[in-house]
């Protein structure tokens, strides 16, 4: 039983992901700056280094499924180089 709600709940989010409604930017700046802040004790994305950035996309793609062009929008990575490393 229980291996089967995983597998229905894999495929609904499936359905939900070709059909989610995106955050807006600001939304998605606030929490890559909180997990900046937890992660380098730094509020300025600017001040990262790009692989702390993509680590920080890496991490926020996972809790809130944001696009990869939304992502490099936000955090400031040539999407190219976001898309080669989170897809």
């Amino acid at each position: 039983m229980f291996s089967l709600n995983q597998k229905v709940e894999a495929h609904v989010n499936q359905e939900m992901l070709s059909e989610s409604v995106s955050l807006p930017d600001g939304d998605i700046r606030k929490m890559v700056v909180a997990i900046s802040v937890e992660l380098y004790a730094v509020d300025d994305l600017q001040l990262l280094s790009l692989g702390q950035r993509i680590e920080l996309c890496r991490r926020l793609r996972k809790k809130v499924w944001a696009g990869s062009k939304q992502l490099a929008r936000v955090v400031g990575v040539p999407p190219k180089e976001l898309k080669e490393f989170i897809g």
